[in-house]
């Protein structure tokens, strides 16, 4: 069995099933050993778990079709719904950054077509959880609404949409910077601008824990919907 950044909880439980009983229990000469292989695996057991990019946050979203360093995500939703609300179920092309890094992320959309929830852009996220909190920008191209900005500020609250600029075609730069501490901006710019314009973030001093992910996130929405997002640049830079 592996886990995501080879990261796992390791205890002793237990559970009465059922909120009208309670259950007790003693334990006794509970011992954790810990082994340190000096090589990927000298052991019976697999070679630690390398970090995939490619995931599915949330509820299992059917019929994606991404090949690894291509620049096309399409997503046929057949479970979950999306990224709003207090729970997500999208696919993410993400990678580990320390939590208190400075950095910023730039995305080219150049082509977007979906159902009326779909959305497609860069996400900052504490971790890979269906709740955890996160801030998004992106194409949500419902009502010509344009880009978009977004976030969760707790684990598990409630996604909150905080403004809208309209583009052109679905079609623009994003951008979000991060100073490492907290503060976060959120930058656009169309096309054929030779401008990043500042869009409103509503608060933007989310922190993250020892690692943070950021990456491309992209869904169609709820259930039985379907979007695909195309783009020619996704960078990372320290800053």
């Amino acid at each position: 069995m592996f886990y995501p950044d080879d990261t796992f909880l390791l205890g002793l439980t237990v559970c009465s099933h059922d909120a009208n009983w309670q259950s007790e229990v003693t334990f006794d000469n509970f011992v954790v050993n810990s082994y340190n292989f000096p090589s990927a695996a000298p052991s019976i057991s697999d070679a630690p778990t390398s970090w995939d990019p490619n995931m599915y946050v949330g509820e299992t979203q059917e019929n994606v079709e991404y090949i690894p360093g291509s620049t096309q995500v399409r997503v046929k939703n057949d479970a979950g719904s999306g990224i709003d609300g207090d729970v997500d179920s999208f696919f993410y092309h993400a990678f580990q950054r320390p939590g208190t890094s400075a950095f910023e992320a730039v995305l080219s959309v150049d082509y977007f077509y979906g159902s009326d929830g779909a959305k497609g852009g860069i996400m900052v996220r504490d971790g890979t959880g269906a709740s955890a909190k996160n801030t998004f920008i992106g194409i949500y191209p419902r009502d010509n609404t344009g880009v978009v900005t977004q976030s969760r500020s707790t684990e598990g609250g409630d996604t909150v949409r905080h403004k809208s600029m309209y583009v052109p075609n679905n079609k623009a730069f994003v951008k979000l910077s991060y100073d490492g501490s907290g503060a976060m901006v959120a930058q656009y710019k169309a096309v054929e601008s030779d401008e990043w314009e500042d869009i409103d973030l509503g608060r933007n001093d989310l922190t993250f824990g020892d690692k943070v992910t950021v990456g491309v996130a992209v869904t169609g929405g709820g259930y039985d919907s379907y979007v695909d997002f195309r783009y020619s640049k996704f960078e990372i830079t320290d800053l």
